[in-house]
């Protein structure tokens, strides 16, 4: 455990800090949700409306708005509606250059144009006029085996992402980099867990998030910068349905509620251990303590924390936490006194004052933590035990 956990290499800020918001969507019909703002750190969502079906979605955060493709229907949503689910406002109707009705399945937004997909022959995608729902072909897929869904515009290189649910085009299923200026195209990387029906992408701090239309699924998330698939927050979808949607939206504020998850392991006392917590996590003030209790008592244990989840075989146990994993000094469970071996130890740590002192640079507003107890069990095979992880997301 000592090697695993020493202090390893700092994350760049850029890289461990989110403001988190992630906006899902789909094209339930019956009336019901269609969009939810999800916080990346912790899985927690909120509705944001009912009753606008999103074919395709991206946002213009530095005006607070949030465009909508609900097939052929232009509308967009206002910041300023979240917490009265409200839906998007009709702008239009998406029309190509000739006056034509057409239908857009995905959305991409680049800062200043907005970009849609449509579904033809050689699948297409539009510069739109945001004024007037006018579509201008920019760009044709090199070959009719291409089938693209997602649309995503990822600021760290300035290509257009998309996913491809086409086997026979270039690479087969997967996310593709598209250069507008010559038309090229780049495979990125295959879908993950044989999906082959993905339909809603975004991008933030140089990640792919995935978003299918089916009940259950994890939000699929890609680092682009260490070229590989993270553990994924539960979609909000309430219904497995068509189509599905994705923007990244990190203006839009949703409250930082830390969340226990991942799997706890049995102690030799045959007691699982939970981890909880107590106050805010804030970079400014008041106390935040991560604590556990049902330990072995008089056992001695070790807070660890990094900037990523994890789901992987460790110890006998579940190791939940990745990303520059550091640790903390090690506690005593205290508990009945020695001489009896009960579940009465707990453990206390406060990650607040840890935060608040500045000496982790990655601990700043926005930065996600994932963190974990691990003990010590000599009544265990490996002598060790880990307990469930919390997720949180530090507040300013």
């Amino acid at each position: 455990m000592r090697r695993l956990l020493g202090c390893a290499t700092a994350l760049l800020a850029l890289s461990t800090v989110s403001s988190a918001q992630l906006i899902v969507g789909h094209d339930d019909t019956s009336g019901g949700t269609n969009a939810w703002l999800v916080d990346v750190c912790t899985g927690t969502s909120e509705v944001l409306w009912d009753n606008t079906e999103a074919w395709g979605l991206a946002a213009d955060d530095a005006n607070g708005k949030v465009y909508v493709a609900d097939g052929s229907t232009f509308a967009v949503w206002d910041y300023s509606q979240q917490g009265t689910n409200t839906p998007p406002t009709p702008i239009g109707t998406f029309t190509d250059t000739l006056g034509s009705t057409i239908a857009i399945i995905g959305l991409a937004f680049d800062g200043s144009k907005l970009y849609g997909y449509r579904s033809t022959a050689n699948d297409e995608i539009y510069e739109i006029d945001t004024t007037t729902g006018v579509c201008t072909e920019v760009y044709a897929a090199s070959s009719t085996s291409a089938s693209y869904g997602g649309l995503a515009y990822n600021p760290a290189d300035g290509l257009i992402y998309v996913t491809n649910d086409g086997g026979s085009f270039l690479s087969g299923y997967g996310v593709y980099a598209i250069d507008l200026s010559d038309g090229s195209e780049t495979f990125v990387v295959g879908y993950p867990n044989s999906e082959t029906d993905i339909d809603g992408l975004a991008i933030g701090n140089n990640r792919l998030y995935l978003i299918t239309d089916d009940l259950g699924d994890e939000i699929y998330t890609y680092d682009l910068t260490l070229g590989k698939w993270l553990p994924g927050a539960t979609l909000p979808i309430t219904s497995t349905e068509i189509f599905s949607a994705g923007a990244w939206a990190p203006g839009l504020a949703v409250p930082s509620v830390p969340t226990p998850y991942c799997s706890s392991q049995v102690n030799s006392n045959g007691c699982t251990p939970a981890i909880a917590y107590s106050g805010t996590p804030s970079a400014t003030s008041g106390p935040f303590d991560i604590t556990a209790d049902q330990m072995l008592n008089n056992s001695i244990g070790i807070l660890f924390f990094g900037y990523d989840r994890n789901d992987l075989p460790y110890l006998g146990g579940t190791l939940c936490v990745s990303g520059s994993v550091r640790r903390t000094g090690a506690q005593n469970s205290g508990g009945t006194p020695p001489g009896t071996t009960d579940c009465t130890g707990t453990f206390s740590y406060p990650m607040g004052a840890l935060i608040q002192s500045g000496s982790v640079p990655e601990l700043i507003p926005g930065a996600c933590v994932y963190a974990q107890y691990w003990s010590r069990d000599p009544g265990a095979a490996t002598t060790s035990n880990l307990s469930d992880a919390l997720s949180f997301r530090i507040e300013p």
